[in-house]
C-alpha cells in the first residue's frame, strides 16, 4: 500500500475553527437542533446542511484538518474592496495560510477550471459567485461577515 500526498484545489469559502464553531451554533439554533448533539454527531463531510435562502437545497462542508492536511492556502479574489492582484509596490497578493490549524471549506457548485469554461462561464460575475455562497450560508454567519476575505481560490494537500 502506498502513501502519498494528494493536491486539492477549487473556488471556495473558507472558515477558521472559531468561525466554524459559531456557524454551527447559529445553524443548530436556526434549525432547531440541539447544539451539543450537532457537535457530537457531526461528521462534517457527510452532513447535509440546509441552505440559508433555499431551504429545499443542501450544501456540504469539507473539514481540512491539520492532522492529515498541509499547505492550506486561500487567495481571495477581492481584498478590501479591490481585486486581489499584484500591485506596483511589492508584487504580492493577499494570501491566508493555515498550517497548524483546522479550516472548513464550502466549495463552489461550478468548476471554473475545466474545458467547459471555453463554451460557458461558470459565473457571469463575481457578484453571482458571492450570491451562491450567500444563498447557502448568509443567515448562519454574522451580519458583518467579510465575504471577500473568505472567498477565493483554495488549495491544500491531504495525506492519502
Amino acid at each position: 500500500m502506498s502513501e502519498c500526498w494528494a493536491a486539492y484545489y477549487g473556488d471556495a469559502l473558507v472558515l477558521n475553527d472559531q468561525e466554524f464553531e459559531e456557524f454551527c451554533r447559529v445553524y443548530a439554533k436556526t434549525n432547531n437542533i440541539e447544539p451539543d448533539a450537532l457537535f457530537e454527531k457531526l461528521n462534517v463531510r457527510e452532513f447535509d446542511f440546509v441552505q440559508s435562502k433555499l431551504p429545499d437545497k443542501t450544501f456540504h462542508i469539507t473539514d481540512i484538518l491539520s492532522d492529515d492536511c498541509d499547505g492550506k492556502c486561500l487567495i481571495p479574489f477581492y481584498w478590501k474592496g479591490r481585486p486581489n492582484v499584484p500591485d506596483n509596490n511589492n508584487g504580492y497578493i493577499k494570501r491566508f495560510f493555515w498550517r497548524e490549524h483546522d479550516c472548513y471549506a464550502v466549495f463552489a457548485d461550478h468548476n471554473r477550471y475545466s474545458v467547459t469554461d471555453f463554451s460557458k462561464q461558470a459565473y457571469p460575475s463575481y457578484e453571482d459567485f458571492v450570491q451562491e455562497f450567500k444563498d447557502k450560508l448568509e443567515k448562519y454567519l454574522p451580519d458583518h461577515f467579510d465575504w471577500d476575505s473568505h472567498l477565493g481560490c483554495f488549495s491544500y494537500a491531504a495525506y492519502a
